[in-house]
């Protein structure tokens, strides 16, 4: 997993727990990003369907997830994986 050593300094970690900090008033957290994951969809492969197949979306896919910083940007991106981890 690659880590922009720019966007993800000590110092811009620090500048955006103290944005979550404003915005929530809560002086105890250090939160400096949040957690998104996402499945996208694909089409029905032809080849080792039960590996893509999401019996919990109920459709062929990959699940990806990530960090987001208060900025908006996507700062940490993992997978993608097949659609049935995790169900």
């Amino acid at each position: 997993m690659y880590r922009n050593p720019v966007r993800l300094s000590l110092q811009r970690l620090q500048l955006y727990a103290a944005a979550v900090t404003a915005t929530v008033g809560v002086q105890e957290l250090v939160i400096w990003g949040f957690i998104d994951g996402t499945v996208r969809p694909i089409a029905r492969p032809l080849v080792r369907q039960e590996d893509y197949y999401s019996g919990h979306k109920g459709y062929y896919g990959l699940k990806f997830q990530s960090i987001v910083t208060p900025d908006g940007f996507i700062s940490s991106l993992y997978g993608p994986e097949l659609g049935p981890k995790g169900d």
